[in-house]
């Protein structure tokens, strides 16, 4: 198992990428790579597999990275044209801190940010296709099994 804390974040694009790529052969090969990004480049992005977006400490989004944009659309929130959808998510799903309106907007939202993935993991339907609760479901699924195998050991 590899645990990578931002390691992309003193390198330059370039090696950034490549680095990104390298992490991803080595989880296609059969290992556990797992690591925290700080603003990935969209050629970044479309290398992840899997995704997990938290908001103040609560999962708003996990799942297949490929599923996020779909995701995120059916619940009323797309990815406007010629934007990073990392940075586009990562924005949403982010409390301003600024001005008490702000916080009060993006509270509102991430609440209901949270409520959409609850109903989504849930099988409450939310009008996503298929493909999406699938990915869904199977991260989810994924992460209980191992917090059990965890918790018995």
């Amino acid at each position: 198992i590899q645990f990578l804390d931002e390691p992309t974040s003193v390198l330059e694009s370039f090696t950034a990428h490549h680095l990104i790529v390298t992490m991803s052969e080595l989880a296609k090969s059969g290992r556990t790579v797992i690591l925290t990004i700080h603003q990935p480049r969209s050629d970044i992005f479309e290398l992840f597999d899997l995704m997990t977006i938290l908001s103040d400490g609560n999962v708003v989004y996990a799942g297949q990275a490929s599923a996020m944009i779909e995701y995120f659309t059916t619940i009323g929130y797309p990815c406007p044209p010629l934007t990073n959808p990392c940075d586009f998510y990562i924005d949403l799903t982010t409390i301003d801190h600024r001005h008490r309106e702000n916080e009060a907007v993006s509270r509102e939202r991430v609440a209901k940010l949270l409520t959409c993935f609850r109903e989504a993991i849930s099988g409450v339907s939310t009008g996503m296709h298929s493909s999406t609760k699938s990915s869904l479901a199977t991260s989810v699924d994924s992460e209980s099994d191992r917090n059990s195998r965890n918790s018995t050991r």
